[in-house]
């Protein structure tokens, strides 16, 4: 008999919020290549994300591996989270699921973005059970140890949580953690907010 779900975790980016389409606006306003940039945000991303380096310091980061001729003289962080675009399905499905499960956000996030995407409503403002920002302890999904922190900050079993990921590693790893977890397709919201319910009722 499957355990029941008693607390379900979201991703942020990639489910409420598509934050890759925010690079092809970056790259047009710094006049570099999309290739450039991911070579330094895939090389910096996972120390930014585990807390280790700032907004400030990332930027400072990419102004000179990119060697860019001239310095970066907005605030990158914000342009960035200013060009990302909702998704409003998934906005629905976390409004829906709050109303009979305690919801919480369980994401690979740097310092400070948080409460930028909060308000600007990229995030339903709705009272959270847990949020768990990578940045604030030290790990990143899809280590073992930022689940362990999740399921406490849940305070049910593991087996008893639902996890929403856009990334299939961070899903197989939590399903080796004993989680209940779906694949959210990003390219398909509609598809994935219908795969979640049906992935509900079988649990």
């Amino acid at each position: 008999m499957h355990a029941k779900v008693k607390f379900i975790y979201f991703d942020l980016g990639g489910i409420l919020f598509d934050w890759r389409a925010a690079m092809d606006k970056i790259i047009q306003k710094l006049n570099i290549s999309l290739k450039d940039f991911k070579k330094v945000f895939e090389k910096y991303d996972d120390e930014a994300c585990r807390g280790n380096i700032t907004k400030q310091e990332l930027w400072q980061i990419y102004a000179h591996e990119l060697r860019l001729k001239k310095p970066i003289d907005f605030d990158l962080g914000q342009f960035w989270s200013d060009n990302f675009n909702l998704i409003p399905d998934s906005h629905q499905l976390l409004r829906d699921l709050s109303q009979k499960y305690p919801i919480g956000l369980l994401t690979n996030i740097y310092h400070g973005v948080f409460p930028e995407v909060l308000d600007k409503g990229h995030i339903p403002n709705i009272r959270y059970g847990a949020i768990i920002q990578s940045c604030e302890i030290g790990f990143i999904k899809p280590e073992k140890e930022i689940y362990e922190i999740a399921r406490t900050k849940a305070n049910v079993k593991h087996e008893q949580i639902l996890f929403l990921d856009d990334l299939k590693v961070n899903v197989d790893a939590a399903q080796k953690m004993g989680w209940k977890a779906v694949w959210f397709d990003q390219k398909n919201p509609q598809k994935a907010v219908a795969e979640v319910w049906r992935k509900l009722k079988g649990f």
